[in-house]
Formats: C-alpha cells, structure tokens, sequence
C-alpha cells in the first residue's frame, strides 16, 4: 500500500515535464527522436553545457530562483534549485490549491514550492533546513573492475554516467561526487541526491534509456540531469536514489561497497551497473542483487547508508 507522502505527486496529475535541451543546436535529430520515445528532459551534455552561467537577472545572490506574483510584483516565495536544496515538490496548483501535507506554497508559474528557508524531501514535502551532506568528494570504483572509477562525463549524447580504467588525475574531478541526504524517509528508505562535485547543479539518477530506438538493449541506466530548470523543474522522485551498505550482506567479498538505485517507491529499486561489454553504467532489475558490477566501492566511508 502506497503511503499518502509518497502519493503527493501522483495525486496532482497535472504536473507535466517538458525537455530542456542544454545543447539545442547541436542535437535537433537527436533531441526530436528523445522526446517521441518519452525521453523528455534528458541533456545534451557537453563542457559548454555543464559550465553554462545562470541568468542573473532570474536569480538572487543566493542562487535562488525569482517568480513574479499574479498582480505583476515580485512574490516573496522563491525556490531553490541547488544541490543542498531542492525547491519543487513535484506537486502543481494549476486548477487547485497544493496538497497541505506539502507544506508548500503556490509560484506563480502553477509549482508547487517551497517557501524560504524549506527544502523539499523524498516524499515531495517541503523541510526546514537544507540537506545533510554525508560524503564530499568522494569517487567510486567498481568492484568486478576494480580499476574502473565511475565518472560523470563532460560530453554525451544523452548525460549517461561511465566507467574508465584511466588515471585519476586524468578526470579533471569529473570522478569526484558530493552525497546529500535528503528529508523524509518514503517506503522507509533513505534517499539521497548523487551530486556532482564538478558540476554543481548536475546530480545522478536511474533513468529510462528509451530501448531499442535509443540503440540500447536495456531499459535502464545511470544519467546526469540538470536541475538548474525553473520552467518545468524535475519531479523530486525522479532525481533521487537509493544508496545502501553491504558491510552487513552474509558472506560478501565487498564489505566496504555499496548499491547504487532508483528509490524503489513502487517496488525493487534497478541497480546502477556495468554490463560485461560496455563502459557505460545501465540499470540491474533482473533481481535484487546485481552482483559484483553493481558493487561500487566509495573511496571514504558514506556515514548512516541502510543495509541493502
């Protein structure tokens, strides 16, 4: 049975998510055959893209986004769009008010926000204070390959994360990841934003790869998302992920590793994982334990994570 915090942002079926292109000039084909297989909002992720600067006229000094009220004037609710905060509860207020178990408030572009001072949690609801960052610049390697660091990589075609045996120092801190964890625990599990420490509005979630017409036999895979969008935002439940410890698994060879998932709300989370063949990370859901390729070794201790 669905819990009524993790239902939030069901209950408000107009929510709608349109694509942002961070490369539109560049990915016309690519970006017109995503968003017909349902792969809206995927990025196009290039240096350029990754480093583009904010619009400072849409912004305070804080990095938060402005909205304008009904009457014209600048509306004192403001949502955040940061890494260690996360404004939209993935709720709208088009046709009516915000479900009150949010705590939110009404924007004016019909999203439901969060006011100042809030953040929003894995549940859509909105919490006083901003994340607790568990781990800082910590890097991941595999653990069937060993030698393979798991990166966020500054040009693909759709933002997919990978794997690569090369010196570390050869990254360029692409390697490198913040770990928030976030409010509110749905299904009773802890949730959390995979951020990048390079890349300071990227983070990293499971996400569809669109099947056979995206040239992939798996549905599934570990992509960079962008939340620096303040016209159609993500929905929160579609940003985090899991993370859990095997120190306690029975009779695993990879005590100091973790998992890697989708948050699971419905069912099994599907597992970041590498395939034999290929570098890059796709999605484990055959069963619930993706073996040793699913296996991510952190390079300091990650406090708090849950038992897979």
């Amino acid at each position: 049975m669905v819990s009524s915090d993790v239902a939030y942002s069901r209950i408000e079926t107009q929510e709608k998510v349109v694509p942002r292109w961070t490369v539109p000039q560049r990915a016309t084909a690519v970006a017109s055959l995503i968003f017909t297989v349902g792969l809206a909002g995927y990025s196009v992720a290039t240096v350029a893209s990754k480093h583009q600067g904010k619009n400072e006229s849409d912004r305070t000094t804080d990095g938060l986004v402005k909205f304008l009220g009904s009457n014209g004037t600048t509306s004192l609710s403001v949502m955040a769009l940061e890494q260690s905060c996360y404004g939209f509860t993935g709720g709208t207020c088009l046709t009516s008010s915000c479900i009150d178990g949010r705590n939110s408030v009404c924007g004016s572009n019909a999203q439901c926000i969060c006011p100042p001072g809030k953040c929003t949690g894995a549940d859509g609801a909105c919490y006083p204070g901003v994340y607790t960052k568990v781990a800082s610049a910590v890097s991941f390697t595999n653990a069937y390959w060993s030698s393979s660091w798991l990166y966020m990589q500054s040009v693909s075609k759709l933002s997919q994360l990978s794997t690569s045996g090369a010196p570390q120092g050869t990254f360029g801190g692409s390697q490198l990841f913040d770990v928030y964890e976030l409010h509110g625990t749905p299904s009773g599990r802890k949730e959390y934003f995979l951020a990048s420490n390079k890349w300071t509005t990227w983070v990293a979630s499971i996400r569809s790869t669109g099947g056979p017409l995206s040239l992939s036999l798996n549905p599934w895979g570990l992509f960079g998302l962008n939340l620096d969008h303040s016209v159609a935002p993500w929905d929160p439940q579609k940003l985090i992920v899991h993370l859990c410890t095997l120190k306690n698994k029975v009779a695993t060879p990879y005590p100091n590793s973790i998992m890697i998932g989708s948050p699971g709300l419905m069912g099994n989370p599907v597992w970041a994982y590498i395939h034999r063949g290929s570098s890059l990370v796709y999605g484990w859901f055959a069963s619930g334990d993706p073996g040793s390729g699913g296996y991510w070794t952190p390079s300091v201790p990650i406090g708090g994570l849950q038992d897979c």
